[in-house]
């Protein structure tokens, strides 16, 4: 068992945009981070079940430009624990050098979601933000699937893991019944939520130490 951290880069898949206006408009990759804890269990040298309890964030940066007129910017910061279960396979790249491919399905429960919108008016110059509580308007269960590669590196005491994922989310983030309930949000920040998922891109860091040893010929 050990000790997981990394950060994140959240690309998301946009599925249908909602906006009114025919202007230029995108979501840029944004920051994020995760820790906790991992699980391992060998069923022999090159295969592993393993298991992930993790804390994390990330953000949803969407902008919307209208030509030298105004600028529209929503910024979505989301809070989770995300669940997984799966499995690695090791394999020898050259003499006292391994690396492992694997699998994890999981489940990511949200605990949060702040929304901030901020218009900005060029002519006239102007300045709004708005802000809400977006956690019941959002899917707080959403099933993933991780796909991962890295190298563990053995030490005297444990092991040290660089491992490279990509988790791929099967659910909408937001509920699609709410999306026209706060009307006075929607008409006072003049925005609308789109249709989109997280893409979650991560880079862990894992140390680990055997809980027990079994010595064979």
């Amino acid at each position: 068992m050990g000790l997981k951290v990394g950060g994140s880069l959240n690309a998301v898949r946009l599925d249908q945009s909602y906006s009114a206006l025919n202007v230029s408009q995108n979501y840029k990759s944004t920051v994020g981070y995760q820790f906790g804890g991992s699980f391992y269990y060998f069923l022999n040298s090159n295969l592993a079940l393993r298991g992930n309890i993790l804390k994390g964030g990330t953000s949803i940066n969407h902008t919307m430009t209208s030509d030298e007129l105004w600028e529209k910017t929503y910024i979505e910061n989301l809070t989770f624990m995300n669940y997984t279960l799966g499995a690695a396979k090791y394999f020898d790249v050259k003499p006292k050098v391994k690396a492992f491919v694997g699998a994890d399905a999981g489940v990511l429960t949200l605990s949060g979601s702040n929304v901030t919108v901020n218009s900005t008016n060029f002519t006239p110059e102007s300045f709004k933000v708005d802000t809400k509580d977006a956690l019941n308007d959002r899917n707080k269960i959403q099933p993933n699937f991780t796909f991962l590669v890295g190298t563990p590196l053995e030490l005297e005491r444990g092991s040290f893991d660089i491992e490279l994922g990509y988790s791929y989310f099967i659910n909408n983030t937001i509920v699609a019944e709410t999306r026209m309930e706060d009307i006075d949000f929607i008409l006072d920040s003049q925005y609308i939520n789109d249709d989109i998922k997280l893409g979650l891109i991560s880079l862990n860091f894992v140390y680990s130490l055997p809980i027990n040893y079994r010595i064979g010929k």
